[in-house]
This record gives C-alpha cells, sequence and structure tokens, in this order.
C-alpha cells in the first residue's frame, strides 16, 4: 500500500512539472537530496545556499499560479503571494527570471556583451513564440522627405482598362543588398504592390487590408500605406518609383514610392503621396508625403515569419508631413552564452547591426573586401567595411 505522504508528493511533483516549462527543457537548479522523517531536502546546484529542510507541502504552486514554485520563493526569502509579473529586477519580471533560468535576487548578466534585459522579449511577446524571433519598436521621429528621382530608378505606371490588373507587382531583384526582415536576410527579389506593400514571399495583392500582422499578406512583408489604391480617373501623375540609395555598406536603402494615389472608394479625397525605406540594418522608414492617410481601412505596418510578427502604426501617427522609423530587435536567448551555432558571437553580431538569427549569415559578404561574416569576425574587422 502506498503511504498517503507518498501519494501527495507525487502529485506534487506533477503539478510542479506542468507548471514549470524551464524544468522540464533544462536541468532543475534544485537538487533532490531524499526525505529525512517525511520531509524534503533540497539545495542549489552552486552550493551557494546551505541545505534547508522545507515541508512536502511548499512543493506546491501556489494558488496565485505565479510561475515560481513555493519551495524555491522560500529559499530565496520572497512572499509566497508575490506578484511575479508586475515584480520587476534589472527590468525582467521574476516570472520571466525564473523561467529562461535567472537569479531572481540579483541582476545576473550573461558574460558575452549583452545585458539579459536586452536578450529578453519586448513586450508583447507570449510564450508560444520563439526566442528567435524579432519585433519591432516604432518611433515618430521627423519630417518627411521624397527621396529624388534618379536614372536607373523603376517606374511603374498604372494599367486604367481594369481595376483587378490595375497593379500587377514589379519584382526588383536585391543584388547584394541586404535587408534582415525577420530572422533571415531577405534574398529578394522585393515585390513593390500597387496597394502600397513591400512582399518579400509570393506577393498576394491584396487589397483588403488588415491589422499586421495578418495571413492576408502570405509572407514577409512591409505594409507602406496598404490600402485600395485604384485611380477613378486617369491621371498623368499617378505612378510607383523604386530604386537604391547609397553606396557605403550598411547605410544604403531601398525605396519606394507611391506618387498622387487615388483611393478607389471615397469621393473628394486628397490624393496621397508616400515612401517606404528599407536599410540594411534593418530599420524600416514611412515617410507620409502629402494627402489623406485618414481612411480606418487604411494600415501601415510590418511583418515577419509568414505573419507570426508584426507591428502596425497607429491610426493618429499617420499624418502628412511626418516619418515613421521601424528598428528591430533581436530577442536573444539570455542563456545562449557567447556564441550561435555557427559560432560567431552574438554580442558581436548586434554590435554591427547584422541580424544573429539568420543560418546563412556566415557565409555572406556585407563588404567590398570580398571578407564573409566569418572571416570579418575572426580578423576582427567590420563586417560592413572590411577594417579594423
Amino acid at each position: 500500500m502506498i503511504h498517503p505522504l507518498l501519494k501527495h508528493l507525487a502529485l506534487a511533483s506533477m503539478l510542479l512539472a506542468a507548471a514549470s516549462p524551464a524544468l522540464c527543457q533544462k536541468k532543475d537548479p534544485i537538487m533532490d537530496e531524499g526525505f529525512v522523517n517525511g520531509v524534503k531536502t533540497i539545495q542549489f546546484d552552486e552550493g551557494a545556499i546551505p541545505p534547508i529542510f522545507i515541508h512536502p507541502d511548499m512543493l506546491n504552486i501556489d494558488p496565485t499560479d505565479s510561475g515560481i514554485p513555493n519551495a524555491v520563493k522560500k529559499l530565496a526569502g520572497l512572499p509566497l503571494d508575490i506578484d511575479t509579473d508586475a515584480t520587476m529586477l534589472g527590468g525582467i519580471s521574476l516570472r520571466d527570471r525564473y523561467r529562461w533560468g535567472l537569479s531572481i535576487t540579483d541582476e545576473s548578466t550573461v558574460g558575452d556583451g549583452i545585458s539579459d534585459l536586452a536578450k529578453m522579449r519586448p513586450p508583447g511577446w507570449t510564450e508560444e513564440r520563439p526566442a528567435s524571433s524579432v519585433f519591432f519598436t516604432l518611433a515618430e521621429d521627423g519630417v518627411a522627405e521624397a527621396t529624388p528621382v534618379a536614372e536607373g530608378d523603376h517606374v511603374f505606371i498604372p494599367n486604367l482598362g481594369d481595376y483587378e490588373t490595375t497593379w500587377v507587382p514589379m519584382a526588383i531583384p536585391l543584388g547584394d543588398f541586404r535587408f534582415p526582415l525577420g530572422i533571415r536576410y531577405q534574398p529578394g527579389p522585393v515585390h513593390v504592390c500597387g496597394y502600397g506593400t513591400l512582399e518579400f514571399d509570393d506577393p498576394e495583392q491584396n487589397y483588403y487590408s488588415r491589422k499586421l500582422p495578418t495571413p492576408k499578406l502570405t509572407g514577409d512583408a512591409v505594409a507602406v500605406a496598404w490600402d485600395y489604391w485604384v485611380p477613378k480617373k486617369p491621371n498623368p501623375n499617378t505612378r510607383i518609383i523604386a530604386g537604391f540609395r547609397g553606396t557605403q555598406r550598411g547605410q544604403r536603402y531601398f525605396f519606394a514610392r507611391w506618387e498622387k494615389m487615388d483611393y478607389a472608394m471615397l469621393n473628394n479625397r486628397l490624393l496621397a503621396t508616400f515612401e517606404g525605406r528599407l536599410y540594411e540594418d534593418g530599420r524600416v522608414e514611412f515617410h507620409y508625403l502629402e494627402g489623406d492617410f485618414s481612411n480606418p481601412e487604411l494600415f501601415s505596418g510590418a511583418q515577419c515569419q509568414r505573419g507570426a510578427y508584426g507591428l502596425t502604426v497607429p491610426q493618429e501617427k499617420m499624418v502628412a508631413g511626418k516619418k515613421i522609423t521601424f528598428t528591430p530587435h533581436y530577442a536573444l536567448d539570455p542563456l545562449d552564452g557567447n556564441m550561435t551555432h555557427d559560432g560567431i558571437s552574438d554580442a558581436w553580431k548586434v554590435r554591427n547591426n547584422i541580424n544573429p538569427h539568420d543560418e546563412n549569415a556566415a557565409t555572406m559578404i556585407f563588404n567590398d573586401k570580398g571578407l564573409t561574416l566569418r572571416e570579418c569576425f575572426e580578423q576582427r574587422v567590420n563586417p560592413w567595411t572590411g577594417v579594423k
């Protein structure tokens, strides 16, 4: 016959495993030292805290489902009813710290040059999202300006014969231009779509605009001003211009500008002109140059990983004359240490504006010297210039 206490301990162990995914994935930070007179002896791996005797009841997860076992909170000297989501340490909640295996009593940092806080996921993430994901921060940072037209730019004029084929996506090869949207550098081409989007996978050319992220765009995409842009009448000034600017690696950008765009469903609406820019360091800029962007069906934003992650510009920020900037946030695993699987430091990549998640980045060339990223890392030279 099984002793009731053993049944209780078995049930508590199952509850603990179910409520703490981190314990199922890596070594438990607490070691089992056996039982003495029905009381469990536990101690931390590092031996920094002497063995402490805790009653089996303390192994239960507390009623608030804090994500941290009461035994761990007790050892750390924390109240059992502490709000682990609201209690922050070094900018990271206690729940997140315990999930990632970080200290819940001091602001520890992994020794690879990037703080744990910088590695942690930004607001809005969920447990289902992988650590190697990219999120964007949004800034309203200036006055909109148009890129001057130059020789060699692509010009796109609408077909006014049929509204269904008014805009056929224009595919532009990226060549050696590196744009890190999502967990990979986009191989190109970039599809410039008439409804105000830049798409990197199969272009959906969908005029049913939605808030981003959305499956209505089939893959990685940037929506500069996604709307039903179909001219109601011929306008010789309506066109799309696209091209590349800059000569220095890392500072170059691709731009697309939609000029004098009309909205098919509304009357007396100002013609809109807007421009999107994609920089090699991952920045995305939206320049709302002129016109009316107040339609609630109009959306600006970006998404990656086939619509798994994305961000939409709030409607009130979409104002003629303003510039909006998206900055990528690379979420790194704080337990990853110094190296990724390709043998190149994550810290070094991030400091040099290199996407740390792209599996092919090590063999890519980002400079005019012909040096691969791995060679630049081994020689400790700037990957964009090839010199120290």
